[in-house]
C-alpha cells in the first residue's frame, strides 16, 4: 500500500513540474497590446477605440472591451488604424532575376533572397507582410510558387519564412512571343501532362501486378509443400524399383513455377512527373500566366482537358472574354493597373482600366498583384487595390489585398484577417490605409516588431 502512495506521489510531483514548466514558457512569450486604435479586422464590423493583443506569434484578443493582461507591454495607438498585413498575390520581391530553365522541380523559395534586406524592408514599410512568388524563367512549366511571410530572422540580418511551399504550379504560355512559339509552348505543356498521366497508369498497373504476385505467393505456399512431398514419394518409389528420377522434368516444372512467381518491377521514379500529378489530382492549383484573349482561352481549355484547379495571371484581355472565364469558374490575378497609356506595346494594347469592374460584373473572382517586372513594385500593392476601386470595381479595396488574397492563396486559416488565433501580422497606420496622406507607423509579423517608423519609438508607449 505504501508503495502505491509513493508511486502516486511521484506522478503528482511530475505533473506539477510539467504544469510549472508550461506556465513558464507561456509567460516567457512576448506579448504586446495595441490600445485605443480604430481596428479594421476585415472579418467583421469596424471597431472604434479597440484593443488588439498579440502573444507569441498569434493574436489572442481583439475587440472594443479587451482587458490588457498584467505584464503585457501596452502601446497606446489612439488615432491610428490597425489592419491585417497586406498580401501581394503576385510578386517578384527579392527574387533572383537571372531565372533559369523551365522545370517542374524548380522552387520559387530557392530563388528568394532573404538577405535582400533593403528591398524587403521597403515592402514592410508599406505594410506588406506576405507575398506569393513564382519561379522566373522561360515559357512552359516553370516550377512551383510559394507564399512567404516577411518574418525577421537572424537578428534582422535576414527576412522571410515560407508559409506555404508548393503553393501552386507555375506555367507561362509566353504571351509576349509570336503565335507559332506560343502554340509550340502550349503543345509542350500538354505533352508533359500526358506523360504524367501515363506515369500514373504505369504505377497503377504495377500495384495491380504486385497484388496479384502477393496473392499467388500466398497460394503457392501450401501447394509447394504438397508438391515437395509428392516428389519425395515419387523419388522413393522410383528408387525402390531401380529407376532414376526424371531430373529434367523436375527442373522444367521448377522453372515454370519460378517464372510464374517473378516479382513485378516498379517503374523508375519520376519526381518531375510526380509534381504534375499533384496538379492533376487537384492537390495543387495551377497558375497560368496568359495576357492575350487567345492565350486565356487556351489556358481555359488546358484546365478543362486536364481538370486543373486553374488561376489566371496577368490576364490583360480577360475582360474581352469575361463570360468564358466566369463560365469556367476561374479566378484572375490582374496585372498592375498603373500603366502609362502613352506606351502601349503589343502585349498591353487592349489594356482597360475598367477591367476589374467588367470582370466583377460577369461574376469573375479577381484580385490584383504587383506582377513580375520588379520586386520593388510590391510596395505599391495597396495602391493597385485603390486604383481598382477607383475604376468602378465594387467592394472593399483593403479586403482585396488581405482576406481575398489569403483565400486565393489557400492561407486564410493563418493570415489575412485580424482574428483571435490567426498569425499576428498587423499593420499600424497613421490614418486610413487607403488615404495617400497616411503612412505606416509599425508592422508586426508573427507578433514580432518588423518595422517601426522613425519617431514612433517610445512615444505613446506604456506598461
Amino acid at each position: 500500500m505504501r508503495s502505491c502512495w509513493a508511486v502516486a506521489g511521484r506522478i503528482g510531483l511530475a505533473l506539477c513540474c510539467a504544469l510549472v514548466a508550461a506556465t513558464g514558457v507561456w509567460a516567457s512569450e512576448p506579448a504586446v497590446a495595441l490600445v485605443g486604435a480604430r481596428i479594421l479586422s476585415v472579418d467583421g464590423p469596424e471597431i472604434q477605440r479597440g484593443t488588439l493583443v498579440l502573444r507569441g506569434e498569434k493574436i489572442i484578443a481583439v475587440g472594443p472591451d479587451v482587458e490588457v493582461p498584467e505584464g503585457v507591454e501596452r502601446v497606446e495607438v489612439r488615432g491610428a488604424t490597425l489592419t491585417p498585413g497586406l498580401i501581394d498575390v503576385w510578386s517578384a520581391l527579392a527574387l533572383d532575376q537571372a531565372g533559369g530553365s523551365a522545370h517542374p522541380l524548380r522552387r520559387a523559395e530557392d530563388g528568394f533572397d532573404r538577405y535582400a534586406t533593403a528591398e524587403l524592408s521597403e515592402a514592410l514599410s508599406q505594410g506588406v507582410t506576405a507575398v506569393y512568388v513564382s519561379p522566373i524563367g522561360p515559357v512552359g512549366i516553370r516550377g512551383t510558387g510559394a507564399v512567404i511571410r516577411l518574418v525577421p530572422a537572424g537578428g534582422g540580418e535576414a527576412i522571410g519564412q515560407v508559409l506555404k511551399g508548393r503553393a501552386a504550379l507555375s506555367i507561362d504560355l509566353g504571351s509576349a512571343a509570336r503565335p507559332i512559339a506560343r502554340l509550340k509552348a502550349l503543345n509542350g505543356i500538354r505533352k508533359q501532362f500526358r506523360q504524367a498521366i501515363q506515369y500514373r497508369k504505369s504505377l497503377e498497373e504495377y500495384e495491380e501486378k504486385l497484388a496479384e504476385y502477393k496473392k499467388k505467393l500466398r497460394e503457392q505456399g501450401p501447394k509447394k509443400k504438397e508438391r515437395a512431398g509428392k516428389r519425395d514419394d515419387e523419388s522413393a518409389s522410383a528408387t525402390a524399383f531401380g529407376a532414376e528420377p526424371k531430373k529434367g522434368e523436375e527442373k522444367e516444372k521448377e522453372g515454370e513455377e519460378a517464372e510464374e512467381l517473378k516479382k513485378p518491377r516498379r517503374p523508375n521514379r519520376q519526381p518531375r512527373l510526380e509534381v504534375l500529378l499533384e496538379a492533376l489530382d487537384g492537390r495543387m492549383p495551377v497558375r497560368v500566366s496568359a495576357y492575350r484573349s487567345s492565350d486565356i482561352l487556351n489556358a481555359l481549355e488546358l484546365g478543362r482537358d486536364f481538370s486543373l484547379d486553374l488561376i489566371l495571371e496577368g490576364a490583360t484581355e480577360a475582360h474581352l472574354v469575361a463570360d468564358r472565364v466566369a463560365e469556367a469558374g476561374v479566378p484572375v490575378v490582374l496585372a498592375p493597373l498603373d500603366r502609362d497609356m502613352r506606351r502601349r506595346d503589343d502585349l498591353f494594347r487592349r489594356f482597360a482600366f475598367d477591367a476589374p469592374a467588367v470582370l466583377a460584373g460577369a461574376g469573375v473572382r479577381w484580385v490584383v498583384g504587383s506582377g513580375m517586372q520588379s520586386g520593388r513594385r510590391t510596395r505599391f500593392v495597396a495602391m493597385q487595390a485603390e486604383l481598382a476601386g477607383g475604376r468602378g470595381a465594387r467592394g472593399a479595396p483593403l479586403r482585396w489585398v488581405t482576406a481575398d488574397a489569403a483565400e486565393l492563396l489557400g492561407v486564410a486559416d493563418w493570415i489575412g484577417r485580424l482574428r483571435r488565433g490567426l498569425l499576428a501580422d498587423v499593420v499600424v497606420w497613421s490614418g486610413d490605409p487607403l488615404d495617400p496622406a497616411s503612412h505606416v507607423l509599425r508592422v508586426y509579423v508573427g507578433g514580432e516588431l518588423a518595422y517601426q517608423a522613425k519617431g514612433h519609438g517610445e512615444k505613446g508607449k506604456g506598461k
